[in-house]
């Protein structure tokens, strides 16, 4: 198979992977797209866990827009803020992987607005890396 190159001029050339599985003809392609990381907060500005029905409206709001997603229940964070107080707080990861391009990032930064407000939080932190998806 010859080497195949992603939908925008940008993404890198990608060799095809080796082997076969069984009984398939053609060997699968990774896909280029974009993994984001929303971090959300357990605990509100005035101290009080998140209610579990706004974390419910958080993953279905997610799954209503991007179609899927992994949720990462019990990660830990500490960071300082502008008066440099250290915070420290058990946060929770959702992770999607969305196809690259301007309507993907419009949904991102819609989604971290809709969490932002909806718990009331100064800010959302959201990371974007380029990942290959292979489904096989």
């Amino acid at each position: 198979m010859s080497q195949a190159v992603a939908d925008n001029s940008h993404a890198p050339q990608t060799l095809p992977l080796r082997g076969k599985a069984s009984g398939d003809d053609e060997q699968p392609m990774p896909k280029f797209m974009k993994r984001i990381e929303v971090y959300v907060p357990t605990t509100l500005n005035n101290g009080k866990a998140v209610p579990i029905k706004e974390l419910r409206a958080i993953q279905k709001r997610v799954m209503n827009v991007f179609g899927g997603y992994t949720f990462y229940p019990n990660l830990h964070g500490g960071w300082f803020d502008e008066q440099h107080h250290p915070f420290h707080d058990a946060i929770r990861k959702i992770e999607i992987e969305v196809v690259d391009g301007p309507q993907s990032v419009t949904a991102v930064v819609a989604l971290a607005s809709f969490i932002r407000h909806r718990l009331g939080q100064k800010a959302i932190f959201v990371t974007i890396e380029d990942v290959g998806v292979l489904s096989i």
